[in-house]
C-alpha cells in the first residue's frame, strides 16, 4: 500500500487544532474544530474552494457560526485530540488516491459526516460533500 504524503497546510492545521483543543480541555467535535482551523487559513485548498463557492460570503462569519453552533451542540469524543487526529490522518492516507492529502480532502471527510455542524451549516448555504468531491475531481482532471 502506498503511503500518501500529507500537505504542510493540513499538517499545520491538525497540529494547531490538537494544541488548541488540548490547551482548552475540549474533548468534543474534533472534526468541526479542524474545519474551523482549515477555514481560517486562506492559503489552504479547503479555504479557497469554500470561499469561491460562497461567492464573497464573509469567511470569518462562517467560522464563527460553526464555532458557536459546535459549542451549543457538542459531539462527545472518546479519544484524546492527538489520538483522534492520528487516526483521522491515517484514514485519509488509506482512502485518498491523490499523491498528496490536502486540507480539501480533510474538509471532504468532515462534510461527508452529516452529523458535523460544518456539514449542516454548509448545506444550508448550498454546499454539500458531493460538491467538494466534484471540485476535487475537476482539479485532478486538470492536473492529469
Amino acid at each position: 500500500m502506498i503511503k500518501r504524503e500529507i500537505s504542510k497546510n493540513l499538517q499545520a492545521s491538525v497540529a494547531r487544532t490538537t494544541f488548541n483543543l488540548t490547551k482548552r480541555g475540549i474533548n468534543d467535535s474534533y472534526k468541526d474544530f479542524l474545519a474551523i482551523e482549515i477555514l481560517s487559513n486562506n492559503n489552504s485548498f479547503g479555504y479557497r474552494l469554500i470561499d469561491g463557492m460562497l461567492h464573497n460570503f464573509d469567511m470569518e462569519l462562517l467560522r464563527l457560526r460553526i464555532e458557536q453552533q459546535t459549542l451549543l451542540e457538542p459531539t462527545p469524543e472518546i479519544a484524546s485530540p492527538e489520538s483522534y487526529y492520528t487516526d483521522f490522518m491515517e484514514a485519509l492516507r488509506s482512502t485518498i488516491t491523490a499523491p498528496v492529502v490536502s486540507t480539501l480532502h480533510a474538509l471532504y471527510f468532515i462534510m461527508a459526516d452529516k452529523n458535523t455542524v460544518t456539514s449542516k451549516l454548509l448545506e444550508r448555504y448550498g454546499i454539500s460533500s458531493g460538491d467538494i468531491l466534484r471540485s476535487m475531481s475537476q482539479l485532478s482532471n486538470r492536473e492529469g
